[in-house]
């Protein structure tokens, strides 16, 4: 969904919903694999963004996302959170870019986790951050 509210604020928001029903193939009895794959992905995701041209050099961009709790096995879990990020751009010239970039405003940190058939990770403690970020277009 998008929306622009004037020539220089543009509003976009995104919903995801996933559901999985992962099936038995070939016999198989790996009821452990099934259910890792049906309750490892967040069923519910929503972004929101707001872009706002300060003037013809200078963007102001704000991402709220959601993301569901996933259950990563019988034990261990992640739970749901909102996060916020902001990025403030400045282009120097039409192929350079400076921006500040926070990210993980709304909390002091919180946890993310990876898996797959073949991979198996940990799970990562995702903090608040920001970094200077100079793009050169070219």
């Amino acid at each position: 969904m998008k929306w622009r509210v004037n020539p220089d604020w543009r509003i976009e928001g995104g919903y995801a919903y996933i559901h999985i029903d992962a099936l038995l193939v070939n016999g198989s009895t790996n009821n452990d694999a099934k259910e890792l794959a049906e309750l490892s992905t967040p069923s519910n995701q929503i972004t929101l963004r707001s872009s706002y041209d300060l003037n013809s050099r200078t963007e102001l961009d704000i991402v709220l996302r959601y993301v569901d709790k996933i259950i990563a096995d019988n034990s261990a879990w992640v739970p749901e959170y909102w996060e916020m990020d902001i990025r403030l751009a400045r282009a120097i010239t039409d192929d350079i870019e400076l921006s500040l970039v926070a990210e993980n405003l709304l909390n002091d940190s919180h946890k993310e986790y990876g898996r797959s058939t073949y991979v198996v990770t940990q799970f990562t403690e995702v903090e608040r951050s920001a970094k200077i970020k100079l793009e050169w277009h070219f």
